[in-house]
């Protein structure tokens, strides 16, 4: 895989919808296209700005490490 993809979609979690989720509100959801042409869901790392966020915007990937050896996907916006 690439690594880099367009934003496809999101959504900001603002209270707690799925028991269990590691992370706490707020947090955002995206929707995002491979460069290889698969959509899949990933996490904005949360020292990026939602607002920032714009329709068909390049990404690069950027695991969310969630403690020593655990992580999640996501995708940060390429600068």
């Amino acid at each position: 895989m690439a690594g880099t993809a367009r934003l496809w979609s999101w959504t900001t979690f603002h209270r707690e919808y799925f028991a269990g989720y590691p992370l706490a509100p707020p947090y955002t959801v995206l929707m995002v296209e491979l460069t290889e042409g698969v959509r899949m869901l990933a996490t904005l790392p949360t020292d990026i700005d939602p607002a920032c966020l714009y329709c068909d915007q390049p990404m690069q990937f950027r695991a969310f490490e969630l403690e020593p050896g655990a992580s999640i996907p996501g995708f940060a916006p390429i600068s």
